[in-house]
């Protein structure tokens, strides 16, 4: 004899596994967030870096920054599925959890915009010390092709001698 459950049965597994669903899209929303938190602060490092024209440190930085933003990349797909059923998931969470979520949420959201908005100032003072340096590089180019120059216009063999001869 093979038992069925009942459709009551069935809808409480349900409401179950969109709880534990509930509860881990919370954990891997701390996680993104986390994430975001550590990312903002080297963020702000790397502009100092950036001031100080500290350009190995600033490397080093930026490979510990790739290694979170791969991290990131992960957890934003395992939360993928959630995404899907965001609805049905926050429908079987009491109030707190949904509030929790909708918090990470929205600091998730502040600290992106923040980071965005410094690495696009950081983008450009690179951008401006870049176009410096090459000036730079112009100047001394046309210093070394003027040196040249003047140096094919004078004669190694050139004597100089004083009055008495």
């Amino acid at each position: 004899m093979t038992l069925k459950p009942t459709s009551t049965q069935l809808n409480d597994c349900e409401d179950a596994q969109e709880h534990l669903d509930g509860c881990a899209l919370l954990g891997m929303l701390q996680q993104q967030r986390d994430l975001y938190l550590q990312l903002k602060q080297l963020s702000t490092k790397q502009s100092e870096l950036i001031e100080q024209q500290a350009s190995d440190q600033l490397l080093t930085l930026l490979a510990k920054r790739q290694g979170m933003v791969d991290s990131l990349g992960q957890i934003s797909h395992q939360l993928l599925p959630y995404r899907e059923r965001m609805s049905t998931i926050a429908a079987a969470l009491d109030e707190d959890s949904r509030g929790q979520i909708r918090e990470l949420v929205n600091e998730i959201d502040q600290l992106l915009q923040s980071i965005i908005d410094q690495d696009g100032k950081d983008h450009r003072q690179l951008e401006a010390a870049q176009v410096k340096v090459g000036s730079n590089l112009n100047q001394i180019t046309q210093a070394s092709t003027a040196l040249s120059a003047y140096r094919q216009a004078c004669p190694a063999s050139a004597r100089f001698t004083d009055r008495k001869g």
